[in-house]
Formats: structure tokens, C-alpha cells, sequence
């Protein structure tokens, strides 16, 4: 089983209710590439989370903090979506080839996928080719109310 080790990514791409962390923001108690000033007493959202990674997704050499994006599967609340959800640590994660793999990984299993971009931009990508349902009305206006741009194109 993996462990985190010197890995922080998702210190800083995913938000925390609890402790009112934002997105895209480095966590108070996070020492960066090294781990958590707090592990023992870290709030549950933090001891529960697990990266794709974490779960034997990639190589030992695509941890998040290597190929600067963290990936998770989630459920869009905006939404209501299941996907693959792709968090970049730092500007350009998105351009590294692991995301581009994630990115067709994600369109195998007929999932969206959804990008939140290191600058705060959000954007969900639907396979043109193996996407199993349409994109309702009613997807498209949350969507548009949670400024989540949305594109379809060809898989990779």
C-alpha cells in the first residue's frame, strides 16, 4: 500500500470546509514536501482522503507532486455528475503526458472528466466518442451558473 511520504499536492488543491481552506490554496498546517505539522490530530476530511494515486493509479514516479496534478474521482455538486476529477498543484500540470493518459483513463470508463485549473478556472470535458449519456438542459445551466465551462472533443 502507498503512503503520501513527502507528497503535500492536495494540501493545496483541495478545499477543506472545516478548517475554511480554499481551493488552489496551501493548507495552514501543511509543511510543503514533507507532510502535516498536525498528522496525528489532522481533521477528518484530510485522514480520509485518498488520491487515485494513493490507490495504485500511475507509476511510483507520477505522485501528484511529481506530475503536478491530483487526480480523484468525484461527484460534481454543482451538477450532479460522477468524474474524474484532475486538480493541477501548479500552472501546466495539465500539459504533463500523466494527465493526458488520465484524460483518456477517464473516457474508458465513460466518466467526464473535470479540470480545476491551478489559476481557479474550471472546465469539463466530455468524449464525443465514448460518452454513454447527453449533456441535459439542465446540466448545462449548472454548468453555466457555476462558471464551469464545458467542451467536447474527439478521445486522444
Amino acid at each position: 500500500m502507498r503512503e503520501c511520504g513527502g507528497c503535500t499536492a492536495c494540501c493545496k488543491t483541495h478545499p477543506l470546509k472545516s478548517i475554511r481552506k480554499a481551493q488552489n490554496t496551501w493548507c495552514p498546517d501543511c509543511l510543503i514536501g514533507k507532510g502535516c505539522n498536525i498528522y496525528a490530530d489532522r481533521p477528518s476530511g484530510c485522514a480520509e482522503f485518498r488520491c487515485q494515486w494513493l490507490m495504485g493509479y500511475g507509476g511510483d514516479n507520477e505522485r501528484p507532486d511529481k506530475v503536478r496534478i491530483v487526480l480523484d474521482y468525484h461527484t460534481m455538486e454543482a451538477i450532479g455528475v460522477p468524474a474524474l476529477m484532475i486538480s493541477e498543484v501548479s500552472h501546466g500540470g495539465i500539459e504533463h503526458s500523466f494527465a493526458k493518459k488520465a484524460i483518456e483513463y477517464g473516457f474508458r470508463l465513460r466518466k467526464p472528466v473535470f479540470v480545476q485549473y491551478a489559476d481557479g478556472r474550471q472546465k469539463i470535458y466530455f468524449s464525443k466518442k465514448s460518452f454513454s449519456f447527453v449533456v441535459t438542459r439542465e446540466i448545462h445551466d449548472a454548468c453555466v451558473q457555476a462558471r464551469v465551462e464545458m467542451e467536447y472533443y474527439d478521445d486522444l
